[in-house]
């Protein structure tokens, strides 16, 4: 019987650094506007990530927020475009 080695290690702890920037302007009563983007990198590694974009809240009430953002990746590393659509609600 031989035994191989998978690959697989638990418990692996991994550092990364990040940095992660926004500005924001409010428009209208409900309606807010940003630009944003991030640098992400694993500590020790050279893969990293650099992402710029811009998006917007609006305010539905008191509790309930829709906002989106569209980026686009300013490396070879990340994805060359990104973009998320939600929905946030207070409780």
């Amino acid at each position: 019987m031989t035994l191989g080695y998978t690959g697989v290690q638990a418990d692996v702890e991994v550092n990364q650094c990040s940095f992660q920037w926004a500005v924001e302007q409010q428009v209208t009563d409900p309606l807010q506007l940003f630009v944003h983007g991030y640098y992400l990198a694993p500590a020790g590694s050279l893969d990293f990530s650099h992402v710029i974009g811009a998006g917007g809240f609006y305010q539905l009430s008191k509790s309930m927020t829709l906002f989106t953002s569209a980026n686009a990746a300013i490396d070879h590393n990340s994805p060359p475009f990104s973009t998320q659509l939600g929905l946030a609600f207070a409780f």
